[in-house]
């Protein structure tokens, strides 16, 4: 495959990060790390020395930062939640 069609294969998605109910709108290419949208998204909402955050779907699933959106299946037009993770309490019932 030439370089050429591997550009055309690439889209670029808009997505919307939300956090606190407030959105932040951004367009990346399909085959940018999600870790890269939440780079942004953490600088963007001043929320980047907190440790326990990660990007979520509107469905409560933790998304993997590692993968490309692609990957991850975000699609264009796709709302993500920028919060902290569940805090899990190691006591056992």
């Amino acid at each position: 495959m030439s370089s050429e069609a591997a550009v055309k294969e690439q889209q670029k998605v808009r997505i919307v990060v939300v956090h606190n109910g407030v959105p932040f709108e951004l367009e990346v290419s399909d085959h940018a790390a999600v870790q890269s949208v939440f780079s942004r998204a953490m600088e963007h909402f001043g929320t980047t020395g907190q440790a326990n955050y990660a990007l979520f779907t509107e469905q409560n699933a933790e998304i993997n930062l590692q993968q490309s959106l692609r990957d991850a299946g975000i699609t264009d037009a796709q709302r993500l939640v920028l919060r902290p993770r569940e805090v899990r309490s190691g006591v056992k019932s």
